[in-house]
C-alpha cells in the first residue's frame, strides 16, 4: 500500500542503519552485511531476480543462510570457526535452499502468471513432489550420517533435521498435502517448524556443555 518512493526510501535508510550498525562491530560484518543486501537485491530485483527460477532460488536462499549464520559468528567475536558449528550452518543453509522450495507448491497458479519458473511450474505438482522429497531427505541423510561418522557434537540437531526431512517428504507425498491453499502448505510448514527445532536443540546442546 505504500507510494513506490516511500518503500524505496525506507528500504534504503533501513540498508544505510544496518551497515553502520554492522561497522560498530567489524570491518568483516560490514562485508557480510555488504553481501547480504547484494543477495538480496538481486534475488527480488535486478535485471534477472534470482527467485524467478529454480537454480537461483536455490542459490539465493543458502547463500543467504550462510551470510546469516557468518554473521553471527563474526558478531560474536569471530574467533575459529568449529568443524560443528560450520557444518551446522552449511546444512542448515542447504535445507532452507531445498526444503524452503516446498512453500512454491500453493503459488503454482500465480507463479505459472508471472513467469516464474519453480519446480511445481517445470514439473508439474506431482513430479516436483517426488523431488522435494528426495531433496529434503538428502540434506537429513547427508547431516546425520557426516555427524554419526565424525562424532560431531551437533547429532542431536541433525537428527531433527532428519526426521523432519521424514515428514517433509512424507507429507508432500500424501494426499493430506494436496486441494486447498491450506493443505498444500502442509510440506512448508514441516519445513519451517524442523528448522525451529533443530536451533531450540542446537541451544540446549550448547547450554548442556556449558555446564560440564
Amino acid at each position: 500500500d505504500l507510494p513506490q518512493r516511500s518503500a524505496t526510501g525506507i528500504v534504503a535508510g533501513l540498508a544505510a542503519a544496518g551497515l553502520a550498525l554492522a561497522a560498530v562491530v567489524s570491518p568483516l560484518q560490514v562485508l557480510l552485511t555488504a553481501a547480504m543486501l547484494g543477495v538480496g537485491w538481486a534475488y527480488s530485483l535486478g535485471p534477472w531476480p534470482l527467485k524467478a527460477n529454480l537454480a537461483g532460488f536455490v542459490a539465493a536462499v543458502t547463500a543467504l543462510g550462510m551470510l546469516t549464520y557468518l554473521a553471527g559468528w563474526s558478531a560474536a567475536g569471530g574467533g575459529p570457526l568449529s568443524e560443528p558449528m560450520f557444518l551446522f550452518g552449511l546444512m542448515m543453509s542447504l535445507w532452507m535452499g531445498l526444503g524452503g522450495s516446498t512453500k512454491d507448491l500453493a503459488d503454482a497458479k500465480g507463479d505459472r502468471l508471472a513467469g516464474r519458473r519453480t519446480l511445481p511450474v517445470l514439473l508439474g505438482g506431482r513430479r516436483a513432489r517426488v523431488v522435494m522429497a528426495i531433496a529434503a531427505s538428502s540434506v537429513g541423510w547427508t547431516f546425520v550420517i557426516l555427524c554419526a561418522v565424525k562424532a560431531i557434537g551437533v547429532l542431536p540437531a541433525a537428527a531433527v533435521v532428519f526426521a523432519g526431512s521424514v515428514a517433509l517428504s512424507v507429507t508432500v507425498l500424501a494426499p493430506l498435502s494436496r486441494g486447498a491453499r491450506s493443505a498444500e502448505r502442509r510440506p512448508y510448514r514441516v519445513f519451517m517448524v524442523t528448522q525451529y527445532c533443530a536451533h531450540i536443540v542446537l541451544f540446549g546442546c550448547l547450554g548442556v556443555a556449558s555446564l560440564l
